[in-house]
């Protein structure tokens, strides 16, 4: 195999765009099962993306309970119009909440409400790690080294 070959990537289904990520070395077993990295290579383009914002967060707690207008999203989060129904787009095209017209408003709501669950975790994993990370800090130098 050509030192080309190895480094061809792959398309995304999402984006169409071609992964830098190199192929393993011919006579080498790969690290991952390439069905595996296929869909973690999707989940972010799509979903991760559509996650890494924090009002999109905030737009998904808020619609965790029922479903709401643009306007009263805005009201709820404090946000313009614009903004909210620009967050609300990325989400609906990711396929995260739905979008229903009721005579002349549009009622959003969480699609998939274990959604919620999975951000929960990474919440939770995270204070675990901030609370870590403090703990090393006020050991005592001697502590750590030994």
């Amino acid at each position: 195999m050509t030192p080309a070959a190895r480094t061809r990537g792959t398309r995304s289904a999402a984006t169409g765009k071609r992964s830098s990520k190199a192929a393993p070395a011919a006579g080498s077993a790969p690290v991952l099962d390439e069905r595996l990295r296929l869909q973690l290579d999707e989940l972010v383009s799509t979903m991760c993306k559509a996650l890494n914002d924090p009002k999109r967060l905030m737009l998904l707690y808020a619609l965790r309970d029922e479903p709401r207008t643009v306007g009263e999203l805005c009201r709820l989060l404090g946000t313009p119009q614009s903004n909210t129904s620009q967050h609300l787009a990325v989400l609906r095209e990711r396929g995260l909440v739905a979008a229903e017209r009721r005579g002349n408003q549009v009622q959003y709501s969480l699609r998939y409400h274990r959604l919620i669950d999975a951000v929960d975790i990474l919440r939770e994993v995270m204070s675990d790690e901030v609370d870590r990370r403090q703990e090393l800090r006020s050991l005592p130098l001697s502590a750590l080294t030994s």
